[in-house]
């Protein structure tokens, strides 16, 4: 299965826009951030499109471990319990629980 995924930062978001779909070639520095591989100070590149892999069905205490960080993944049945942020960042926390009762934020 592919999992179609890798931690990125520092992408100028201003002159690169990737979609579901693009195949890109990323070079940076790569290091390691709480345990996790990333790359920094990248320079990305759009060389072709491909097929979007499926989603790996996970659960939200898979989420919670970091079992699957970088990948496509999705957990079903959640229920929306908090959300937080602003319109002027752009960016939000959606707390959710599972139906096993998990709590995981996304």
């Amino acid at each position: 299965m592919s999992t179609g995924g890798v931690l990125v930062f520092g992408v100028d978001t201003a002159s690169v826009k990737p979609k579901p779909g693009d195949v890109v070639r990323v070079v940076g520095k790569l290091i390691a951030f709480n345990s996790e591989l990333e790359v920094v100070q990248p320079i990305v590149t759009k060389i072709g499109t491909a097929a979007v892999p499926a989603a790996r069905s996970v659960s939200g205490a898979d989420v919670n471990a970091f079992n699957f960080q970088g990948q496509l993944a999705s957990v079903a049945d959640v229920l929306v319990t908090a959300f937080s942020g602003t319109a002027t960042s752009r960016s939000y926390n959606v707390t959710v629980t599972d139906n096993a009762g998990t709590q995981f934020t996304v």
